[in-house]
């Protein structure tokens, strides 16, 4: 569990003791992702430094997104290349060309940045993006997620690494840190930074959080059903006779007698977001409370699927003897990507893993990680 007095001590944390846990090889490049606020300068900063000790024959490209949602955006995005160029550090600028949104501007806005630093990364030739996130943006997280589900569950913040579209690892080395304690290194070595004003816009559902102050109390606590029990998930995914995936692409097979097994609830929200093809594990006890983890989840069960079809997630589960057949819902056009192919967190890649093999697919590229540091 962390929380904010575990970081009492930060201001003597080191370039090495941030970056020393990453496997930075064989990339030969690597990329930053650099808005020009404080938080993702001071992460330029720090690479750049690292990288000159301990890797000086490696460069870095610092690619900073020109959102165009302000007149202003263009002018600042121009501004942080100057900067970097005083810097030493390599920038480019990539545009979000195109219509934009007028609602959910935000989530769009990430999505995005999250696409266009991919197409970055695959031109550089390399699969590791690093970003600013601080510890004030993981509590934001965890805050905005605690406030859409039941007070007493816990819920998950930010990963440090994420696979992007089974290719790309977005690092965030910054996690444990606070903006303040960046700002204030940035200050001793004089550098300026941009203050995004929409930081400050309250029609944003991160803002009025952050303006709140109630992330301050947030813990990180991971608490996602995949992630709490990934070896019982994964050792029920990979048994042949208990989930068959002979006709994955359009079915997949899965036990009833498995509903005693401590990797059932993950490895039903995966196989449902896999078949339904959405972006994100559907949450059970939001959209189907008889399917939650719950004492007696067998008799829950078994009253769930008195009919013999059951519609939950974008999917059809319909009772086939000893097997619950989980099809794509004939409305659902299956148009989305499946989470695990779309946004990866590194607490669910050995789950990820063992779904790839059982498709038969090639495997995740591994987690950065210095072998040290597992």
């Amino acid at each position: 569990m962390l929380n904010a007095e575990r970081l009492a001590d930060t201001k003597s944390v080191t370039c090495s003791e941030l970056l020393s846990d990453i496997k930075f090889s064989p990339n030969k490049k690597v990329i930053v992702a650099l808005s020009g606020g404080s938080d993702s300068l001071a992460m330029a900063v720090f690479l750049k430094q690292y990288l000159a000790a301990h890797y000086p024959h490696m460069d870095f490209v610092a690619v900073t997104v020109d959102h165009g949602l302000r007149p202003e955006s263009s002018a600042e995005a121009v501004s942080v290349g100057k900067q970097c160029q005083a810097l030493g550090i390599n920038h480019e600028i990539v545009r979000w060309d195109g219509e934009k949104p007028t609602t959910g501007i935000q989530r769009a806005a990430r999505e995005a940045r999250y696409a266009l630093l991919y197409a970055a990364a695959k031109r550089h030739h390399t699969n590791l993006v690093f970003t600013g996130h601080t510890l004030d943006d993981n509590l934001e997280t965890i805050a905005m997620r605690m406030a859409r589900t039941s007070p007493d569950k816990p819920v998950s913040g930010i990963s440090k690494f994420t696979l992007y579209r089974n290719e790309i690892w977005f690092v965030r080395p910054l996690l444990g840190l606070r903006k303040q304690e960046l700002r204030d290194n940035l200050r001793t070595r004089g550098i300026s930074w941009i203050d995004d004003p929409s930081n400050l816009d309250v029609r944003f559902e991160r803002v009025r959080v952050r303006l709140s102050d109630v992330f301050d109390t947030a813990q990180v606590i991971i608490a996602d059903a995949v992630a709490n029990n990934p070896s019982a998930v994964c050792e029920l995914l990979s048994d042949d006779r208990l989930v068959d995936f002979s006709n994955w692409r359009s079915e997949v097979r899965i036990a009833r007698k498995t509903i005693s097994h401590s990797g059932f609830y993950g490895t039903l929200r995966i196989l449902l977001s896999m078949v339904g093809k959405t972006n994100y594990l559907p949450v059970l006890s939001r959209t189907a409370p008889e399917l939650s983890p719950v004492a007696d989840i067998e008799i829950l069960f078994r009253t769930a699927f008195n009919k013999t079809k059951y519609t939950i997630g974008g999917c059809l589960l319909v009772l086939d003897g000893d097997f619950v057949v989980i099809v794509r819902e004939q409305r659902n056009k299956g148009l989305g990507v499946f989470g695990f192919d779309y946004i990866l967190p590194d607490h669910a890649f050995d789950v990820a893993q063992v779904l790839r093999r059982r498709q038969g697919l090639p495997d995740l590229p591994p987690i950065p990680i210095n072998d040290a540091a597992c």
